[in-house]
Parts: structure tokens; C-alpha cells; sequence
């Protein structure tokens, strides 16, 4: 029910940012998530998300110190709800991130 309630917010009213990777936590028999944290209106917020992990095996060769940038969706009106855009990778050229982030990814 929550990943169906949270989805219903991103699809409703939802922004675009930049994330970066800071840790991850999981392991072979739990649930593998990547933590990420992005900055909206100047203020820093922080999340969770595992579905564009594969396998144990990409899960575990995922290098959190390469600090990589990924597209991060979050909803209007709470900014606790979020998700990683896994498929669509940020470019290194994409250094400007306006304060009040996007309407849609911006390429």
C-alpha cells in the first residue's frame, strides 16, 4: 500500500533534482537500498531506494565513494517521498541545478 500511495504522489505533482549517492545498507537476504540525499530550495533532504539494484552482485559493486549523480523525482508537497531515476544518467556538463529544480529532466 505505501509504494502504491507513493507513487500516486510522484504522479500527481512531482519536481526533478540531482541526487548524490551516500551510503548503502542491505545485505544478501535483506533488502538492498542506496541512500541519497539532494537539495531543494536550499535546504538538504535525504532517501532510500533499491529498485534499480539488479542483483546482490551490482548491489554489492556499487562504489558509494564515486559519489555518482542520478536523477531524483520527489513529490510537491512531501519531500519524504522520492525515487531515483535510474535509467537517465546525469551528465558531468549538468553542474547548474536550479534552487526549485525541474518540471522534467532537463536533456
Amino acid at each position: 500500500m505505501h509504494h502504491y500511495h507513493n507513487d500516486y504522489k510522484l504522479s500527481s505533482c512531482s519536481r526533478i533534482t540531482i541526487a548524490t549517492i551516500t551510503g548503502r545498507s542491505g545485505g544478501m537476504t535483506t533488502s538492498k537500498t542506496l541512500t541519497y540525499s539532494f537539495k531543494y530550495k536550499g535546504h538538504e533532504f535525504s532517501g532510500s531506494d533499491g529498485e534499480g539494484l539488479k542483483d546482490y552482485k551490482s548491489f554489492m559493486e556499487f562504489n558509494i565513494n564515486e559519489k555518482k549523480r542520478y536523477f531524483v523525482k520527489f513529490a510537491c508537497d512531501d519531500l519524504d517521498v522520492s525515487k531515483l531515476i535510474w535509467n537517465i544518467p546525469v551528465p558531468d556538463t549538468l553542474k547548474n541545478i536550479p534552487l526549485n529544480g525541474w518540471d522534467k529532466i532537463p536533456l
